[in-house]
């Protein structure tokens, strides 16, 4: 049985994913899942954040790319071609049992599952091969401005707070500022390989300073990539 039409929606958080999600959910074919965590999961950076506090930061990296070649890593390279068909079996089902309870028209031809999967998006590659035919989009935020977004967000009372979040202070400030500029780096860097590698017809870059300037434009070119009047 085929599986759903789905797109990604990648980017570093805090680039209005969630606007963008939002817009996409007013249209009547569109069903959208808001962060699956999977990528979370699967991207489990390394070093922890505390690290950026030091006087020389490590490079940036995920705890599945430090481990890759241990022999007893589930997720390693050398077992790969077991558990990568394992785990897109393991998504599809879990998916479709999400969709069919919230949508059961969704294997209607119009129908478009759209996932928003930011924090996760240093696993494109990763989740994009999950399920074949997949589109992606890439939405691109200044890096300064997201690592302003996340200042705002880590202060007393906020809606991060319920996330886990902290209140950044003035003495851990700029260790802050080191590590969400890093993990801007480090995704953006992941999403550009993934876009390059992806089919040209089923893929879209917006930046949001273009979606914030001219977001009826903007939905109206992605609504013609997604097949969707």
């Amino acid at each position: 049985m085929p599986g759903p039409d789905l797109t990604w929606i990648f980017g570093s958080s805090r680039s209005g994913s969630t606007w963008l999600l939002r817009m996409l959910r007013r249209h009547p074919d569109v069903l959208g899942i808001d962060e699956t965590g999977l990528g979370h999961h699967l991207g489990l950076w390394r070093p922890i954040a505390l690290a950026w506090d030091t006087p020389q930061p490590p490079p940036l990296t995920t705890f599945m790319k430090v481990k890759e070649d241990r022999p007893d890593y589930f997720f390693n390279e050398q077992y790969a071609e077991i558990w990568r068909p394992a785990l897109a079996e393991m998504f599809e089902a879990r998916l479709r049992a999400q969709i069919d309870g919230a949508r059961p028209d969704w294997r209607e031809p119009a129908t478009r599952v759209v996932i928003k999967e930011p924090g996760g998006s240093q696993m494109a590659s990763e989740l994009l091969a999950l399920s074949e035919g997949s589109r992606l989009v890439f939405l691109l935020r200044d890096g300064r401005d997201v690592v302003d977004s996340w200042l705002d967000a880590y202060g007393e009372g906020t809606w991060a707070s319920e996330d886990g979040a902290y209140v950044v202070t003035d003495e851990n400030r700029i260790p802050f500022i080191r590590w969400q500029s890093a993990v801007w780096k480090y995704r953006t860097e992941a999403l550009d390989a993934a876009y390059e590698a992806h089919d040209p017809e089923r893929r879209t870059l917006i930046r949001y300073e273009e979606l914030l300037a001219a977001p009826e434009a903007v939905m109206s070119a992605l609504l013609d990539d997604l097949g969707l009047d």
